[in-house]
């Protein structure tokens, strides 16, 4: 995580593949099964690609990680070709969890679309009062900052 004074931004990423090196080859595994049940029991080739590119596909943020920007504009959210940004103009609300951050547009949770909006934040131990500090900053008063 690094926190750039001159562009007045926070930058961080998350790989969940470095806590348990051991579940990469779990997933690996599974992939392969898929993809030789697909090509060998039922004899199309095509159906095995395509069950271990979705299995490899869902997989993808303990693959690759996620990478994280907060700046005076918004925040963002990486994953691979995967981006998920917001404007600090348009955070209604941030809920503080212990490993997470949600910035939604949405002014309270009663909207059955809360789940599927917003920009989610993974922090860790060491970097989750940094984070929250840089948002209080970035989002200004507008923000509603929730725990839990």
């Amino acid at each position: 995580m690094t926190g750039d004074k001159d562009s007045e931004s926070l930058v961080w990423s998350i790989r969940p593949y470095r806590q348990a090196p051991g579940k990469r080859w779990v997933i690996l595994l599974v992939a392969l099964m898929a993809m030789v049940l697909g090509a060998v029991v039922y004899g199309k080739p095509l159906l095995g690609a395509i069950g271990f590119a979705i299995i490899l596909g869902s997989t993808m943020e303990f693959w690759l990680g996620t990478s994280y920007r907060l700046d005076a504009k918004g925040a963002t959210s990486r994953t691979g070709l995967s981006v998920s940004s917001i404007e600090w103009g348009d955070v209604k609300r941030v809920v503080v969890e212990r490993n997470s951050l949600k910035l939604s547009p949405l002014a309270d949770a009663s909207s059955r679309l809360d789940n599927f909006r917003g920009v989610f934040l993974k922090v860790d131990d060491s970097n989750r009062e940094q984070v929250l500090d840089a948002v209080r900053s970035f989002g200004g008063s507008n923000v509603r900052i929730l725990e839990g």
